[in-house]
């Protein structure tokens, strides 16, 4: 008896459990992503957030510029901007992007005078 009860019990909420979880009919995915680091030399950053297939948009896009962070409310895809950086200043970009039956890439790239050091990092949103 105890036995069939302990069954039971686990049975129903097992059920509760997998009832509550839904897939998103609608095919969309809200991704908040961010990316940081510190330039290892003097040169350029190139912040981007593109739409590389299907549909998506850009909600909320939040960047370290020259002179601090530069927030962009629904911006249009795609963006891209390019800042100067000094050695050591914080590279950094935040999104809350949504992809739409799409994937959307969020990233940065930097590179020094001499191209010697290149770095670049991309989070992605993918439906």
């Amino acid at each position: 008896m105890k036995r069939t009860l302990t069954y039971f019990a686990v049975t129903f909420l097992s059920a509760m459990i997998i009832s509550a979880c839904k897939k998103d009919d609608d095919g969309t995915y809200n991704c908040p992503l961010s990316l940081s680091t510190k330039a290892p030399a003097d040169g350029l950053v190139v912040y981007s957030v593109t739409l590389e297939s299907g549909a998506g948009v850009a909600n909320l896009i939040t960047y370290q510029g020259t002179s601090g962070k530069v927030t962009l409310n629904n911006p249009d895809l795609p963006f891209h901007v390019t800042i100067d950086v000094k050695a050591d200043d914080i590279i950094s970009i935040a999104t809350n992007v949504t992809a739409m039956h799409g994937k959307i890439a969020v990233g940065y790239a930097f590179s020094d005078p001499g191209g010697v050091n290149p770095e670049v990092n991309t989070q992605y949103c993918e439906n």
